[in-house]
Protein backbone atom coordinates (compact mmCIF):
# COMPACT_ATOMS: atom_id res chain seq x y z
CA UNK A 1 0.00 0.00 0.00
CA UNK A 2 1.41 3.56 -0.63
CA UNK A 3 -0.02 6.72 1.34
CA UNK A 4 1.43 9.73 0.52
CA UNK A 5 1.60 12.73 3.32
CA UNK A 6 1.85 16.34 2.36
CA UNK A 7 3.49 19.37 4.39
CA UNK A 8 2.96 22.68 3.46
CA UNK A 9 4.40 25.60 5.63
CA UNK A 10 2.88 28.46 3.84
CA UNK A 11 1.16 29.26 0.47
CA UNK A 12 4.05 30.30 -1.81
CA UNK A 13 4.47 34.13 -3.06
CA UNK A 14 7.59 33.57 -4.55
CA UNK A 15 8.69 30.43 -6.69
CA UNK A 16 12.31 30.90 -6.92
CA UNK A 17 13.64 29.21 -3.81
CA UNK A 18 14.21 25.32 -4.11
CA UNK A 19 11.75 22.49 -3.18
CA UNK A 20 11.84 19.03 -2.61
CA UNK A 21 9.73 15.70 -1.92
CA UNK A 22 10.80 13.27 0.55
CA UNK A 23 9.50 10.27 1.57
CA UNK A 24 8.56 9.07 4.78
CA UNK A 25 7.38 6.40 6.64
CA UNK A 26 5.33 5.55 9.52
CA UNK A 27 3.35 2.13 11.16
CA UNK A 28 1.25 4.06 13.30
CA UNK A 29 0.79 8.00 11.52
CA UNK A 30 2.17 8.99 14.50
CA UNK A 31 5.80 8.71 14.34
CA UNK A 32 7.38 9.63 11.50
CA UNK A 33 10.43 8.27 9.94
CA UNK A 34 12.45 10.87 7.11
CA UNK A 35 13.83 8.22 4.35
CA UNK A 36 14.97 10.81 1.96
CA UNK A 37 14.50 13.43 -0.90
CA UNK A 38 13.10 11.75 -3.88
CA UNK A 39 14.96 11.98 -7.28
CA UNK A 40 12.79 13.22 -9.87
CA UNK A 41 14.01 14.22 -12.96
CA UNK A 42 12.68 17.93 -12.76
CA UNK A 43 12.79 20.47 -9.94
CA UNK A 44 9.60 22.15 -10.99
CA UNK A 45 7.28 18.88 -9.81
CA UNK A 46 4.97 20.36 -7.34
CA UNK A 47 2.34 16.98 -6.86
CA UNK A 48 3.68 14.27 -4.11
CA UNK A 49 1.45 11.62 -6.19
CA UNK A 50 4.09 11.42 -9.21
CA UNK A 51 6.66 9.18 -6.69
CA UNK A 52 3.36 6.75 -6.17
Amino acid sequence: MADALAHITEPWTDWTGTASIVQLASRDLVTWEYLGAIDLDSPHVIDAAVAL
